[in-house]
């Protein structure tokens, strides 16, 4: 599996589940991103095969390092304008989903099966809800929920008091955010302890695998 965001969710939850199925991902992440190293570094504990930044992917020392190697699935998140440089990284008759709510034009579609012989299709959760039963939707999140409980997959979060609002934001809203924000409804009031301790004080983010 070739993915383009890795630091997403869905990629970091994808990097863990093929780690568990025997299957192997290119990761491939924002040059842009602070603490590259750091965060690269985590997509490998996680089970990421090969991490690497855009700048790095096609070059010649990535062919190098996944020579005689084709991947058969391609994801590709809010960046579709990355279609052409993924298919040519993949081969023939591999697939390439494109997920986030985002889709190539028919042309670039028709061209990349005409021409390259990649199939491109799309997935969009908002449409998968409205087709399927609650039922269905109950048993995805129970399957989550158990493999989050029993260690198979790993959930980053951060939690925060409902009268700590718009601190919460500003952390939800911060670029390149590993973790998702929740916020506790039946909370203590606690802006006064919070207020006074270090905000490294709150941050648990361990890379290193002992």
């Amino acid at each position: 599996i070739i993915q383009n965001d890795a630091f997403s969710s869905v990629g970091m939850a994808v990097i863990q589940m093929a780690s568990q199925m025997g299957g192997k991902t290119v990761d491939i992440v924002s040059n842009d991103i602070a603490d590259i190293d750091t965060k690269l570094r985590l997509l490998t504990n996680l089970g990421g095969t090969v991490n690497v930044t855009d700048a790095y992917f096609g070059s010649h020392e990535y062919k190098s390092l996944v020579e005689g190697t084709e991947a058969k699935l391609l994801l590709v998140g809010d960046d579709v304008g990355v279609l052409a440089d993924m298919a040519r990284a993949s081969g023939k008759d591999s697939t390439i989903v494109s997920y986030a709510g985002k889709s190539p034009s028919a042309e670039v579609a028709a061209f990349l099966k005409d021409e390259m012989k990649v199939y491109v299709t799309s997935f969009s959760i908002a449409d998968w809800h409205k087709g399927c039963t609650v039922m269905d939707r109950a048993q995805m999140n129970a399957n989550l929920a158990t493999m989050v409980r029993t260690g198979h997959l790993t959930m980053f979060y951060e939690e925060h008091d409902l009268d700590d609002f718009d601190y919460a934001l500003d952390q939800a809203r911060e670029s390149h955010s590993l973790r998702k924000v929740v916020l506790r409804m039946d909370f203590p009031d606690r802006l006064e302890e919070h207020d006074a301790r270090d905000g490294k004080e709150y941050e648990v983010f361990e890379t290193d695998v002992v």
